[in-house]
């Protein structure tokens, strides 16, 4: 028994410790804040060659109105802290991939190295846990008649919160309750917080869009600075002087 023990506890500081990273990915949006309950953060933008390096740092960022909560990503599960759930005002904490970049306009305003996806009105978020689109963004336009959903959100928007983004492939497996519909997009304004999104003005978003590169298998990482500094070697993370 205490053989079973002590491998059971090996296993859960391995487990725990594993790095998550890609061995591919060459960029990371590096996403810190104070605590667990702050509404503010600090982007940095970093490539990486035969080390890690700083493209910009020191973004001013928004979160979700409840602060930050572990969501499912890359990183391992049951990690020590909140959890992130359907409607909890969270922004999901953890190592995530990126989706899509989406737009109100034809096109961007510039030629991107990422898939860009045309906001048309008929582009709905499903975020009913009883859907079968929960978590999935959709072409109502081509769905059969009778489709329906308890809720959902209208991606082109009447602000511009929604003009430029990308998409966080959080929950991917869609599982319910979990949380829906993660995006990194324009603030509201610089002391306003998101309902469990990653926002910053419109300059920066454009600048973002510069500079990601699908090809370079970027991943957004986003948590308290405590946390950061625990797993940032174990996880194979950029160091970054705050």
């Amino acid at each position: 028994m205490k053989l079973m023990l002590c491998s059971l506890l090996t296993f859960c500081l391995c487990a725990a410790t594993a790095a998550p990273l890609d061995p591919g990915c060459r960029q990371v949006i590096l996403v810190l804040s104070r605590d667990w309950s702050e509404i503010h953060g600090r982007m940095f933008l970093f490539d990486k060659g035969s080390h890690w390096t700083e493209y910009r740092g020191d973004i001013p960022v928004t979160l979700g109105r409840s602060g930050l909560g572990w969501g499912l990503g890359l990183h391992p599960a049951n990690l020590p802290g909140p959890e992130k759930r359907e409607g909890d005002g969270r922004a999901p904490a953890g190592i995530f991939s990126i989706g899509d970049c989406m737009g109100y306009a034809p096109a961007p305003p510039f030629q991107t190295a990422y898939k860009y996806v045309h906001t048309l009105p008929s582009i709905l978020g499903i975020d009913d846990p009883e859907s079968q689109y929960y978590n999935q963004i959709i072409d109502t336009a081509g769905l059969p008649q009778g489709v329906t959903w308890k809720s959902f959100e209208t991606m082109r928007r009447d602000d511009i919160l929604y003009k430029w983004l990308f998409v966080v492939n959080h929950n991917p497996l869609r599982i319910p309750q979990m949380g829906s519909l993660i995006f990194i997009h324009i603030w509201r304004g610089s002391d306003k917080s998101t309902s469990g999104c990653t926002a910053m003005c419109e300059y920066d978003m454009l600048d973002l869009m510069r500079w990601l590169d699908r090809s370079r298998s970027p991943l957004l990482v986003q948590m308290p600075v405590e946390a950061y500094q625990k797993y940032r070697k174990a996880w194979k993370l950029p160091d970054v002087k705050l």
